[in-house]
């Protein structure tokens, strides 16, 4: 288990990373990638590869994240662009696009297609994890403003330049972090569960129903929109540097308990999980959202992926890995949720598998 948590080895892994990948980074020079939830614990491995990649292959890369407040001035560069917004309410218009000499605000909003304006090429959808409103309603924002931003260009009236041509925007590819809490409480059997698994959310949290419910917002702009280019990623369980604590991520948590407590506990003995390392997920959505095959998100193609570790144990296991990195008791008590039946909570990950993936951290 990779639980070494320090700056100079996560900015190896990052360079390992974007290194591993030249036909897929080069996919983005001269691009402009829009990334939502940049701040967050995905959002540090993003920008921690974005900033190798752009580096080592000198690309010309033009990222702007939405953010309510500043990076850490460790995250910043030249390519990174800040855009000050809120998820629920942002516009392509009026937050990303500056008017030009002689324009308003409002003419500025409502021409997108010049020259300079910031239409995109890629976008990654990650933001809204701690309110309903913000995965829905954020959601529902981003779709609002990428029906505007694919529309057909505009005629170009008196005053606004002489910067578009007639005919049909860029299409950005967009990816999806969702969750694989949206299978609902039957995945809890024994088998790794596939994504033609029809997810039932009865009794779920709100999280797993916020998360589906975007899902289908997508799903039906897609099908509204057949050239709309779209990808969702389930995500199961993970690990790795920067991984926040108390916030449901088990070997943080463990880990944490080992090293100042010197006892790792465990809440329910009968928990199978699968954990991923952090390398390996973003290594997997850079993989599905770079890649040119249209075989990935094509009209034909079925867009949703499982992202998480293939190998599977029972929690006792883990804490035993934990427990001989950093010297510890383990404890479990009697409790009621130690006679429940299994609570197995594994992805069937052969879709990525097929396309060429394989786990390497």
């Amino acid at each position: 288990m990779h639980l070494e948590n320090s700056p100079e080895i996560f900015k190896q892994d990052c360079d390992s990373i974007a290194r591993e990948f030249p036909h897929l980074f080069k996919n983005i020079h001269q691009k402009k990638i829009l990334i939502t939830g940049i701040s967050g614990f995905f959002g540090s491995w993003v920008l921690g590869v974005l900033n190798s990649a752009i580096d080592f292959y000198s690309l010309e890369t033009e990222v702007y994240c939405l953010v309510r407040r500043n990076l850490d001035k460790n995250k910043k560069n030249f390519w990174l662009k800040e855009i000050h917004g809120d998820i629920q309410t942002f516009n392509f218009g009026l937050d990303f696009v500056s008017p030009l000499v002689g324009e308003t605000d409002q003419m500025a909003a409502g021409y997108l297609g010049r020259e300079g304006a910031c239409f995109f090429d890629y976008v990654l959808h990650m933001a809204g994890n701690k309110s309903w409103e913000d995965i829905v309603g954020g959601t529902e924002n981003l779709i609002k403003n990428l029906n505007q931003s694919i529309a057909p260009l505009p005629h170009v009236g008196e005053g606004m330049g002489e910067r578009a041509a007639q005919g049909e925007r860029r299409i950005p590819r967009v990816l999806f972090t969702s969750s694989g809490g949206v299978y609902g409480k039957k995945s809890r059997t024994d088998q790794p569960i596939p994504e033609s698994l029809q997810p039932d959310l009865l009794g779920a949290d709100w999280y797993s129903k916020a998360k589906i419910t975007a899902e289908n917002l997508l799903l039906d702009f897609k099908n509204n929109n057949k050239k709309f280019d779209l990808i969702i990623a389930r995500c199961f369980a993970f690990y790795g540097y920067g991984q926040p604590l108390n916030q449901g991520f088990a070997v943080a948590d463990m880990a944490d308990s080992a090293q100042k407590n010197k006892i790792i506990k465990i809440k329910n003995i009968n928990t199978v999980r699968s954990f991923m390392h952090m390398g390996d997920l973003v290594r997997a959505l850079f993989f599905l959202l770079l890649n040119p095959d249209q075989n990935i998100s094509g009209p034909n193609s079925s867009i949703v992926y499982n992202i998480g570790g293939e190998r599977s144990e029972a929690i006792l296991k883990t804490a035993e890995k934990i427990s001989k990195i950093y010297p510890s008791e383990i404890l479990w008590a009697n409790t009621p949720d130690n006679f429940q039946p299994l609570n197995y909570y594994v992805p069937d990950v052969q879709k990525l598998k097929a396309l060429g993936f394989v786990e390497r951290f």
